[in-house]
């Protein structure tokens, strides 16, 4: 089985471009607020097509419909700092990993501490250090905001038709289908 990291588009194309901007072109610090309004003009929403969004949706399709593997869990960025469902996929880690025959040495107890060691204290303090050095919010038009919205929208749509056929479920459909109406609800709390 595998598992499919997956982030909302509101934050995982910023990301993306800070992270392309970091490893290929030696960007230091957050990326000035003109490229990221470049980038994401170009790629996260433009004449009513989303290059980005496609390619994410792209990425998420041809794992879930990758034979002979299926989708064990889906892990939704967002959750890593959560304090209820952070611990909770940690959990769910451990019992992927055991059921494919990994050792794990970790107890119910345990969860709650590496979680909180080895996934929220790393990301929060880097939210941190943003906040302390200024970072801006990278923000999207209203229009690319609905580009996303619709975008959703037609993916959970299009995962819904594929239920209706048993031939076409694949593992953890019923997941994704939550985590990406989660995603459009937070997009439209932004608009």
């Amino acid at each position: 089985g595998i598992l499919v990291p997956l982030r909302n588009p509101l934050t995982v194309f910023p990301a993306y471009h800070q992270s392309k901007a970091e490893d290929f072109h030696g960007q230091k610090g957050q990326v000035e607020k003109s490229n990221w309004v470049g980038f994401r003009d170009e790629w996260a929403g433009k004449d009513g097509d989303s290059k980005m969004f496609n390619e994410w949706k792209n990425f998420i399709m041809e794992w879930r419909d990758m034979e002979p593997y299926a989708v064990k869990s889906y892990l939704p960025y967002e959750h890593w700092t959560d304090e209820v469902k952070g611990p909770l996929l940690v959990k769910r880690l451990a019992e992927v990993f055991e059921e494919e025959g990994f050792p794990v040495i970790a107890t119910d107890g345990d969860f709650g501490c590496l979680w909180h060691t080895h996934f929220y204290e790393p990301i929060t303090k880097d939210e941190e250090k943003h906040t302390e050095e200024g970072w801006y919010e990278p923000e999207f038009t209203k229009e690319q905001m609905e580009l996303m919205v619709n975008g959703l929208n037609t993916f959970v749509d299009e995962i819904k038709q594929t239920l209706k056929d048993d031939k076409k479920v694949r593992p953890g459909d019923e997941q994704l289908i939550s985590i990406l109406q989660h995603y459009m609800k937070t997009i439209r709390e932004k608009m």
